[in-house]
């Protein structure tokens, strides 16, 4: 434990205190706050995904249900109409004469304008009876339209199963028996059956435009984010937001082939336009599939915001963190600092220092402890000067006193000397010098 220890502490022990305390100080606050963010951002990424394939599932649904009562109202109105010509060609013979056309013509155009009024999903109808008469919703007729006589599209209904049998068409674009020559339609071909007689009466043809598919999820609330597109079978784009689409394969040949290959799915891949999560659910009555394309970009833009909100705080926090880390480095660092420099001069024998005490945390307690330790030196050192000062008085004392009793012996014998030579008079001085 303690060589981890040592081997973790190593790094930090050529810093100075303030690189020691930003170098830890901050990784505390920018670290646990960069992880949070990274893992909050991945975890909620994934959530936010799964509950927006979770949201498309739904809508695709609710939009096929739309389609699908679109189909089937066609389909319905094709029926009624069927019933209709039924009862309007009881009335009128094959050899009607002009006034009893026209009043056939004029009753099979009220009759459409009924029909489309109760199926508002229907763009326009027409039928074309045996004696090749050609009768449209729409008033009045183009002269285009009379290319369906040369087109094969009769022939087509002709060989289709007849007695009611609703016949679809595959979107298609054609500038005859539609109101726009601009917008594709999808045709439904049916053959109009005597219901007495069983003999055919004419061939009726109902169309609806993309538009109103197209409409249905747009409706729905796509986006600028989000789009929707309709395949077929062959990977033909029938439907779209994007109207350069229409009736081409799909562009993403990759995706195109993955589509086609599986059921309904909801993955997050990889397409030309990047990173996107691809719905696909299954239209099965018209053999279609419903795509949902959204950029994971968009799903996630949210997060991302909340993403550089996170930098943008980490950022202030590292700020902040920086100024905690200087002020505090401030505080404990430039009274160490005035410590240091009063122990140096301590140490080039300047003894009249003190540490200013401005805290009363570790730092002031050295400090205290500082100035107590010089002046306890101080104090040691006159003590010392004062007994070298008495201890040089005791010696010249000792020697004073070694000093006399030589003197006074050398003194009196002196004396006695030269009273034995017989010089008293010196010596009568002598012993008058010595009191």
């Amino acid at each position: 434990m303690m060589r981890l220890w040592s081997l973790l502490a190593m790094p930090f022990r050529g810093l100075l205190i303030r690189n020691k305390i930003i170098a830890v100080y901050i990784p505390l606050i920018i670290v646990p706050l960069f992880a949070l963010g990274y893992f909050t951002s991945h975890l909620f990424t994934g959530s936010l995904i799964d509950k927006t394939k979770q949201n498309v599932r739904d809508e695709s649904a609710l939009i096929l249900i739309r389609i699908d009562s679109m189909i089937h109202n066609s389909e319905s109105s094709a029926n009624i109409m069927m019933e209709d010509f039924n009862h309007i060609y009881e009335n009128y013979s094959a050899a009607a004469t002009p006034f009893e056309e026209n009043q056939l013509r004029i009753q099979i155009q009220s009759q459409f304008g009924v029909d489309l009024l109760n199926f508002p999903d229907i763009d326009s109808a027409a039928f074309i009876d045996t004696h090749g008469r050609l009768y449209t919703s729409y008033f009045p007729s183009r002269e285009k339209d009379k290319e369906v006589f040369t087109s094969g599209l009769l022939d087509k209904i002709d060989d289709l199963p007849g007695y009611g049998t609703n016949n679809w068409f595959p979107m298609q674009l054609r500038d005859y028996l539609v109101t726009d020559p601009d917008v594709p339609v999808l045709s439904i071909g049916k053959q109009i059956i005597d219901l007495k007689y069983g003999r055919s009466i004419g061939i009726l043809i109902v169309n609806i435009k993309e538009s109103a598919i197209s409409n249905v999820y747009a409706d729905m609330g796509e986006s600028a984010n989000e789009r929707y597109m309709i395949i077929d079978t062959q990977g033909t784009v029938i439907s779209s937001s994007d109207k350069s689409e229409l009736l081409k394969p799909m562009q993403d040949e990759r995706l195109r082939k993955l589509v086609l290959s599986r059921d309904s799915f909801s993955e997050t891949l990889r397409t030309q336009t990047g990173k996107n999560l691809v719905t696909t659910t299954d239209y099965g009555k018209m053999g279609w599939k419903l795509i949902n394309i959204v950029p994971q970009k968009a799903i996630t833009a949210d997060i991302r915001k909340n993403s550089r909100m996170t930098v943008l705080i980490g950022a202030v926090c590292l700020v902040f963190a920086l100024l905690g880390a200087g002020i505090l480095s401030r505080m404990i660092v430039q009274p160490l600092q005035k410590l240091a420099k009063a122990m140096r001069r301590v140490r080039e024998a300047e003894l009249n220092v003190s540490a200013r005490i401005d805290t009363a945390d570790e730092i002031g307690l050295l400090a205290s402890v500082f100035n107590s330790m010089i002046a306890r030196m101080k104090e040691l050192l006159q003590r010392v000067e004062e007994e070298q000062r008495r201890k040089k008085e005791y010696e010249l004392a000792l020697i004073h006193a070694q000093i006399k009793p030589h003197f006074l012996y050398n003194t009196l014998d002196l004396i006695y000397l030269l009273n034995d030579l017989g010089r008293s008079r010196e010596a009568r001085d002598t012993t008058k010098s010595l009191a």
